[in-house]
């Protein structure tokens, strides 16, 4: 993870996602509004990243669509297949739940699309400070809405979260962690989990993604050092256990 800008992966799937909104084949797996929100928050990296969101504006919309349909499908579904998965159980886990917790949120647009649909319940997001610096660009302030931002490497998500007053560390949460076990040693998982445990209440949910330790490479390798995030992400696995 970079210090001074937003995560490599983060823009990696927010492409994915904003590409996978004009192809024939995957624009309907995700809500129109995910590849819109996710193109406003590309749009404040600095860098190629806006470049080349510039550029492709200034191609006329039936051209873009043909050349994106050109693109495999494969190339791009894992991580929006992954994200329609999540958001269908985040939905399914709701009616009880007062709070959502997004742990590694990226450029995901799950928490600004739902906290509008969902007024009763409090949304929150925590990742690192250079991708929320960014984010924060394109996502506006909201009384059910909360970004937070945090190093994982230095202090834990949960901590973070219990320090704020409208936190209830007793209500039950839905947590979601896409992407991110992946890029803690065991040790961190296992005290992330216990923070979770600890921090949410009786009939919180866990819904996410990790690595299958069967995967060639997955143990004892560093994945932030991976110049091919698609690799890594074709080993993602889903996980919804219950507290």
């Amino acid at each position: 993870m970079r210090s001074d800008g937003p995560s490599r992966t983060a823009q990696f799937i927010a492409i994915s996602v904003v590409l996978a909104g004009s192809h024939p084949a995957l624009r309907n797996v995700l809500p129109p509004a995910a590849g819109t929100e996710t193109a406003r928050y590309l749009r404040a990296v600095d860098g190629w990243t806006v470049t080349a969101m510039r550029l492709a504006s200034l191609f006329p919309p039936s051209l873009k669509t043909t050349l994106i349909g050109e693109i495999p499908p494969q190339a791009l579904a894992h991580p929006v297949l992954r994200k329609r998965w999540i958001e269908d159980h985040v939905r399914s886990l709701l009616g009880e739940r007062s709070q959502v917790v997004v742990l590694g949120a990226g450029f995901d647009t799950l928490a600004p699309r739902l906290h509008e649909e969902y007024p009763n319940v409090h949304f929150w997001e925590v990742d690192h400070p250079a991708t929320q610096r960014v984010k924060r660009r394109g996502v506006g302030a909201s009384s059910n809405l909360t970004l937070l931002a945090a190093d994982f490497a230095e202090r834990s998500p949960m901590t973070v979260l219990t320090e704020q007053d409208t936190f209830d560390p007793d209500a039950n949460t839905v947590v979601t962690a896409e992407g991110l076990l992946m890029y803690l040693a065991a040790d961190e998982v296992e005290a992330l989990l216990q923070g979770i445990h600890d921090h949410t209440g009786p009939e919180s949910h866990l819904v996410g993604t990790a690595v299958d330790p069967r995967y060639p490479g997955a143990s004892g390798s560093d994945p932030s050092a991976n110049e091919v995030p698609g690799r890594w992400l074709k080993s993602a696995v889903p996980i919804v256990p219950e507290q």
